[in-house]
């Protein structure tokens, strides 16, 4: 929404916010990129997706609390 308002700095401001609150996320490094990519800051973006994507590939899609044990 904040994109779509033109307020790419309080966009930006807010993901970050929410990174370092839990930087495990890799759908708010995506959103970080995206809104990079739209202040054309493209080397910030890259290294954005790039975390993404090692995030991606190293959680579960489901957390393991979820699972039932059977001992």
């Amino acid at each position: 929404v904040l994109c779509e308002m033109n307020n790419f700095h309080l966009a930006e401001k807010m993901i970050r916010d929410a990174i370092s609150l839990n930087s495990s996320l890799p759908d708010s490094w995506h959103i970080l990129a995206r809104v990079l990519d739209f202040q054309n800051d493209s080397q910030s973006a890259i290294k954005c997706y790039q975390t993404c994507l090692q995030l991606e590939a190293t959680n579960p899609i489901l957390p393991f609390t979820s699972i039932t044990r059977n001992l």
